[in-house]
C-alpha cells in the first residue's frame, strides 16, 4: 500500500486534504480515546470514520453507525477492521446529534438561570457618571526595573477610564543606578500624580499588601512593573465587577517577547497574537493543585481583600496570586474571568518563576487549603487526583511492556512528552528503520512539506502526473533546503530521468544560483547513491554559490554539505563557529542583562544561557546556528539511511551523534 506522511497540516489544511478524496476513511487508531475532536470533525465533514469502542468516542458517533465505525481497541482489530473497509469502502458515519442540536443545548445552558449562582443585582449598563465610576487604585509593584515601570506607568496614565490613582511601591531596589534613577524620576511622577512609596524588600506579597494599605478607591487593580496595559483594562474590568459583584476580575493577557517592547510600548491594543493561558476562576478543587483561578493582575474589591487580610508574605517564594485566589473562593467569595485579552505580559527574560522554587511555591498554595470549608470540592479534588495517577499507571505499565520487548531503547524515545513535532518524526522513523520497517522509516524521516501542496499551488499538474514523476512519496519544500531536495532527487532519480527529475524539483524553487547549485547537488548525489563516488559535487560550486555566504544560510548549508562530501571537517568547524559567533553577538545585543552576566563572568557564553535559561523562557536566538546544525544532521540522517555504511566512515560524522545518535 504506498504511504504518504502529512506532518505539519492545520486542522482547514487537513479537512482540505480529506473532503478532496472521495473514499477517504478517518482512523483514529487510540486504543483509548475519551472526546476526541478528530472524531467531531471528521463527523461534521461526513467522513467515515474508524475509532475505538473503548472510552468516550463512541458516544459521539450514532448507534446506527457502531458496527462499521468502531474496532475493539487492539492492534489486530484495528488491522482487521481496515483491511475490511478498504475492500467493501464504507458510507460516512452519522453523529449522535446534530450540530444545531448542540448548539441549541448550549443556549439552553446558558440561559438556564437554575445553572447561575445570584451574585447579587447587576446592570448591564455602562457606568455613565462620576457616581457610577467609583475610585481605582492601581498598584504598579517595583523592583530594580524603572525603566519598565515607567512603561507601565505610561501605560496606566493613557487608560480612558479617569478616576484613579497610581500608587507605586519599590520593593526595596537596592542598586545604586536604580535608586539613583527613582530619585530623579520621583518629581515627574508627583507631577502626574503618581504616589511612589519604598519599602524594605519582602517579595510580591508583601508590596502588594502595601499598595492595599495605601489604597483609597473602591477597587484595588495591580500590574507587575514589565507589563504594559491596554487603554480599555480598567474600565472593561469595572464593568465587569459592577455587573457580577465579584471579589475580583481577572484579565487575559497577551504574551509579549521581551525584545518586542519598543513596537508595542506605546500602542499595546494592536498587538496580535493568540492568548496562551485562559484561567476560569476555578473550580476550587483543580485550582488547589492547578492555577485555574487567574492571573496577577485584576481587579479585587478592596472590602473583601481586606476581609481576607490581603496577601500572605513569604519572602523568596511565589505563588502568591494563586494562592490568594484559593482564599479568596474558599472564603466564599466569587471570581470571574473577564474573556477579553487587556495587557501584555512580558516573558522572554528572567522571571519569580524560574529564580523560586517549585516545591516551596506549590507548598505555599497547599497549606492555604481548608477542607473543613468545602467537603465535597476536596472529595472531587480526591477523584481529580486518583484520576491523574491512574493515567499514570497506564502510562509507566506502558513503558515497562516497551521495556521487555526488542526495540525498547526506540520505542521509549516516544514517551518524552517534551518533543517537538520533528523530534517525533525523528523517533518514529528510529522505531521503524530498527523494526525493518525502511520504507516507513523513509517516509517518516525529515518530512515537512509535502506533495500535496506542490499540487494545490500548482493545479495544472495532476496528482498522477507528479506522483509519477517523483515516486508515491515524494517531498517538495516552500524554503530551500539542500538536504530535502537531496530527499527528492534521489527518490526522483531512481524512478524517472534527471529532466523529469528537475523539473519536478523546479516547480517549487525560485530560479537563482543558489537554488540551481543545490539541484545539481542533488542530482549528483542521487547518481552517487547508485554509483559510488562524489566527484561532480565539487564541480557544482562553481554554479552560483556567494564565496562568502551568510551564516545559516542556503548557500552556507551547501557549502557545509559539500565539504561534509569531501571530508573537510575542518571546513565545517569554522562555518559552524561563524554562525555560533554572529548569533551570539545579536543575542548580547538584544539581552542586555545576559551581556551584564558574560561580561562580568557570571555566565560562561551567550550560548549557554541560551540553552540553559533563554530558550525556555521565550528568548530568540542563535537560529543560524540551529538551521545549519539541523540540514547538516538532516543530511547526515538521509545518507545513514539510504547507505548505513557511509556516514559511519566519514569525518563529520560526530556532529549528527548528538541529534542523531544511531549515525554516530
Amino acid at each position: 500500500m504506498p504511504l504518504l506522511v502529512l506532518p505539519g497540516l492545520g486542522r482547514a489544511d487537513a479537512a482540505s486534504y480529506l473532503t478532496a478524496r472521495p473514499g477517504a476513511l478517518v482512523v483514529v487508531p487510540s486504543a483509548v480515546e475519551n472526546s476526541p475532536y478528530a472524531v467531531s470533525e471528521a463527523l461534521a465533514l461526513r467522513l467515515p470514520v474508524l475509532t475505538s469502542s473503548n472510552g468516550g468516542a463512541r458516544e459521539l458517533i450514532s448507534s446506527d453507525c457502531w458496527t462499521t465505525s468502531l474496532f475493539d481497541g487492539t492492534a489486530e482489530g484495528l488491522a482487521a477492521a481496515v483491511r475490511e473497509r478498504c475492500d467493501n469502502g464504507v458510507a460516512a458515519s452519522q453523529p449522535a446529534t446534530s450540530s444545531q442540536n448542540v448548539d441549541q443545548a448550549w443556549l439552553n445552558f446558558h440561559e438556564d438561570q437554575s445553572v447561575l449562582v445570584s451574585r447579587g443585582p447587576k446592570s448591564r449598563q455602562r457606568p455613565s457618571n462620576a457616581a457610577e465610576r467609583p475610585l481605582v487604585t492601581v498598584g504598579i509593584t517595583h523592583f530594580e526595573r524603572p525603566m519598565l515601570m515607567l512603561d507601565a506607568v505610561m501605560s496606566m496614565l493613557r487608560q480612558d477610564y479617569e478616576n484613579i490613582e497610581i500608587v507605586v511601591v519599590d520593593d526595596g531596589s537596592r542598586m545604586p543606578g536604580t535608586i539613583e534613577l527613582l530619585a530623579d524620576l520621583e518629581p515627574t511622577l508627583v507631577g502626574l500624580g503618581v504616589r511612589l512609596v519604598r519599602r524594605p524588600n519582602g517579595y510580591l506579597g508583601a508590596a502588594r499588601n502595601t499598595v492595599l494599605q495605601e489604597a483609597r478607591g473602591t477597587y484595588v487593580l495591580f500590574l507587575d512593573d514589565d507589563d504594559i496595559a491596554f487603554p480599555s483594562l480598567v474600565s472593561t474590568l469595572v464593568e465587569a465587577a459592577q455587573c457580577t459583584s465579584s471579589a475580583a476580575v481577572v484579565a487575559l493577557n497577551l504574551f509579549m517577547q521581551e525584545h518586542t517592547r519598543p513596537t508595542w510600548r506605546s500602542r499595546p491594543e494592536t498587538f496580535d497574537e493568540p492568548v496562551a493561558y485562559v484561567p476560569v476562576g476555578g473550580p476550587v478543587s483543580v485550582g488547589a493543585i492547578e492555577n485555574t483561578l487567574g492571573a496577577a493582575t485584576a481587579l479585587f474589591s478592596v472590602d473583601a481583600l481586606r476581609s481576607v487580610d490581603g496577601y500572605t508574605e513569604i519572602r523568596g517564594v511565589g505563588h502568591e496570586d494563586h494562592e490568594l485566589y484559593l482564599r479568596l473562593l474558599q472564603a466564599g467569595y466569587h471570581i470571574d474571568v473577564c474573556p477579553r485579552p487587556l495587557y501584555l505580559y512580558s516573558v522572554g527574560k528572567p522571571s519569580m518563576m524560574v529564580r523560586t522554587s517549585p516545591l516551596a511555591n506549590a507548598s505555599r498554595v497547599v497549606k492555604a487549603v481548608d477542607t473543613s470549608r468545602d467537603p465535597e470540592a476536596w472529595g472531587d479534588l480526591v477523584a481529580t487526583v486518583a484520576g491523574a495517577e491512574a493515567v499514570v499507571n497506564a502510562s509507566n505499565r506502558a513503558r515497562y511492556e516497551y521495556q521487555q520487548g526488542q526495540h525498547a531503547v526506540e520505542a521509549l524515545a516516544l514517551f518524552d512528552r517534551n518533543l517537538n513535532d520533528d523530534e517525533v518524526l525523528q523517533a518514529l522513523s528510529e522505531l521503524a528503520r530498527a523494526s525493518g520497517e525502511l520504507h516507513l522509516a523513509a517516509e517518516l524521516s525529515r518530512s515537512r512539506v509535502v506533495l500535496t501542496r506542490l499540487v494545490k499551488r500548482n493545479p495544472v499538474i495532476q496528482p498522477s502526473v507528479a506522483l509519477g514523476a517523483a515516486s508515491s512519496a515524494s517531498h517538495v519544500v516552500d524554503t530551500v533546503s539542500s538536504s530535502q531536495l537531496a530527499l527528492l532527487m534521489m527518490r526522483a532519480c531512481q524512478n524517472t530521468d534527471e529532466a523529469e527529475a528537475l523539473t519536478v524539483a523546479r516547480l517549487q524553487c525560485p530560479d537563482d544560483g543558489v537554488v540551481s547549485a543545490l539541484l545539481g547537488l542533488d542530482v549528483a548525489l542521487a547518481r552517487a547513491v547508485k554509483s559510488p563516488g562524489l566527484a561532480r559535487v565539487i564541480d557544482v560550486v562553481a554554479l552560483g554559490v556567494p564565496l562568502d555566504p551568510e551564516p545559516g544560510s542556503a548557500g552556507d548549508v551547501l557549502g557545509a554539505i559539500v565539504e561534509m562530501c569531501r571530508s573537510e571537517g575542518e571546513g565545517l568547524e569554522t562555518r559552524l563557529a561563524r554562525a555560533r559567533e554572529r548569533d551570539s553577538s545579536e543575542y548580547l545585543a538584544r539581552n542586555l542583562d545576559v551581556r551584564t552576566e558574560v561580561e562580568a563572568g557570571a555566565l560562561e557564553s551567550a550560548a549557554y544561557h541560551f540553552h540553559t535559561y533563554g530558550a525556555a523562557e521565550g528568548r530568540v536566538g542563535f537560529q543560524r546556528t540551529a538551521a545549519l546544525e539541523a540540514a547538516l544532521v538532516d543530511f547526515a540522517f538521509l545518507v545513514d539511511s539510504l547507505d548505513p555504511g557511509r556516514i559511519r566512515s566519514t569525518r563529520w560524522s560526530g556532529i549528527a551523534r548528538d541529534r542523531c545518535p544511531r549515525t554516530g
